[in-house]
């Protein structure tokens, strides 16, 4: 089986804790590249085509995938910010209407995705949501491995609560001090972390 083909490493973390001992899983986006700027080579292309499954954030953070994703049916891919569970839980992005987009102009610290903060993977929320679903996907295509996948799945969530939970108790420790956030797509942290 061609391996389980991820654009973004944080999202190649959840879907490998998913995954494991079950298929590979593969991330397109090279060490020290960045989604802002990054095109697909012909290899990337006929890596996606040949996938079982393509898991990605959507075109408000990828544009460049959304054409050869679009050519892929509907079953061997997971849209993160498409999932009902996930449309509900976008934060909105605190940028204002005359802030534009404009990475010559702008460093990484102040990039936005449009309406919503697509860093998805910061909110322990929406992690949770991308596992439930990638493993979802993954029962379609491969039932015979349904209970290692649950175990899986299990394990990730127990793992993902642990971790809320540790979080949780040093954000609530900070309650009180002030707090500067270098990056907006810290917001997701510190909003679940106080909450």
């Amino acid at each position: 089986m061609p391996p389980l083909s991820l654009r973004l490493k944080p999202v190649g973390f959840i879907a490998s804790a998913i995954a494991d001992g079950v298929t590979e899983t593969e991330v397109l986006l090279p060490d020290g590249a960045s989604e802002h700027d990054y095109s697909l080579r012909p290899s990337d292309v006929k890596r996606l085509q040949n996938a079982d499954l393509v898991v990605w954030v959507g075109p408000e953070m990828e544009a460049f995938m959304q054409k050869p994703v679009s050519k892929l049916p509907g079953a061997k891919q997971v849209t993160i910010a498409q999932l009902e569970d996930v449309k509900p839980l976008l934060m909105k992005s605190i940028h204002g209407d005359d802030d534009d987009h404009d990475h010559a102009e702008k460093s990484d610290e102040d990039h936005h995705h449009g309406d919503f903060n697509m860093h998805l993977w910061l909110s322990p929320e929406i992690a949770r949501a991308t596992a439930v679903a990638i493993h979802g996907k993954l029962v379609e295509l491969m039932p015979q491995s349904r209970a290692k996948l649950d175990a899986n799945l299990k394990d990730f969530e127990a793992q993902l609560a642990s971790t809320e939970t540790q979080v949780g108790k040093r954000a609530r420790a900070a309650q009180g001090e002030r707090l500067f956030r270098f990056f907006t797509m810290l917001t997701a942290i510190s909003k679940n972390s106080l909450d």
